[in-house]
């Protein structure tokens, strides 16, 4: 990928349209917009999970071709490193008019009751101090305050739900009491819709990648250590079968029942152990290219996962061993072969 468009007549689509669409990055495409249409130059590739990888990126002076009566609606902020998300989202909510305020520590919310309460307890002091007259009427008016800011935050929300429920541009509301209005706003200056921390949403993305990822590994290891089983039973049963006067020999000559099912074991070991090794090579150069193939309706088109190796040959250890060890529980029934019983067989 070159890059994000820099010209009007550029465009970035994903690798899960360009290939759906036949296009490289060279070629041109047809954008149209409310019977509008221009033709674009792809400038790059890239990937996204949004709208199942199927966006395209381009300039505002491109997008103006097709959509003239375009406004921003968004606008994303990166913080200098060691700055806190929730932190920034917290002063942003407290600084400005938001009308769907993010969970998160320190929001405007919390503040506003903290100090309410220290202003309650301020005022009942003071006036406790300064008579009983003068007490009542700061407790009457503080009391009258906070029923206020309480009925005003009761009023945004139900304009913040109306707005979002109709999709009206603006909204005005008045309480009113014995005809007299004591508490007016209106929605024209909300500037900020919501604050949405895309790191958390990145990680969400990523999660749910990392579930499927888990998942599927787990179904690898289960079917693999199956599998070894299966065909460790059949080929020992059948070994068992046709040898079965050779190992009565072998007895007969002093061979313990360990000795023989050690030697089962261990020529089964060449195998596991090329088997083994082959397998983890091939892991090491398709896992990205088996995962992008499974990821790609998603969006995904090119994945990177990065690969250990002493990881891998750790695990091509483990199936090596566990494979031993079922060669030898299962050659455990060359115990039913005696030397007495091979000669009285008719």
């Amino acid at each position: 990928m070159r890059g994000f468009s820099r010209y009007d007549n550029e465009i970035v689509v994903t690798g899960l349209l360009a290939r759906s669409w036949g296009k490289k990055i060279g070629d041109t495409v047809t954008v149209s917009s409310n019977g509008a249409s221009a033709e674009y130059v792809i400038c790059g590739l890239t990937q996204t999970m949004n709208n199942f990888g199927r966006i395209c990126f381009m300039h505002e002076t491109g997008l103006l071709r097709v959509e003239p009566y375009y406004e921003k609606n968004s606008i994303q902020v990166y913080l200098e490193p060691g700055l806190d998300i929730d932190t920034f989202i917290g002063a942003m909510e407290q600084s400005f008019r938001v009308l769907s305020p993010s969970a998160s520590p320190g929001n405007t919310g919390a503040d506003m009751n903290s100090n309410t309460d220290s202003s309650t307890d301020a005022g009942t002091n003071a006036g406790t101090n300064a008579g009983t007259d003068s007490g009542a009427s700061m407790e009457t008016g503080t009391k009258k305050q906070e029923a206020l800011a309480a009925a005003k935050r009761k009023a945004e929300e139900k304009l913040a739900a109306l707005i979002s429920m109709y999709g009206v541009d603006s909204a005005q509301y008045a309480l009113m009491v014995d005809g007299e209005v004591v508490l007016s706003g209106d929605t024209n200056d909300y500037e900020i819709d919501r604050i949405e921390n895309n790191r958390r949403l990145f990680v969400s993305n990523v999660d749910s990648i990392a579930d499927s990822t888990r998942m599927m590994a787990a179904l690898i290891i289960t079917g693999t250590v199956l599998l070894v089983v299966l065909v460790l039973y059949m080929v020992i049963k059948s070994m068992l079968t046709r040898r079965r006067g050779e190992f009565g020999i072998y007895k007969a000559l002093g061979y313990t029942d360990r000795q023989l099912m050690e030697q089962i074991a261990i020529s089964f070991l060449p195998a596991s152990v090329g088997g083994t090794l082959a397998g983890s090579l091939a892991a090491c150069l398709s896992v990205n290219r088996m995962a992008s193939l499974l990821f790609e309706q998603l969006g995904i088109s090119e994945m990177n996962f990065v690969v250990e190796p002493w990881l891998i040959l750790l695990m091509a250890f483990a199936l090596v061993v566990f494979a031993f060890a079922v060669s030898m529980v299962l050659a455990g029934k060359i115990r039913g072969i005696t030397v007495y019983g091979l000669l009285t067989e008719e």
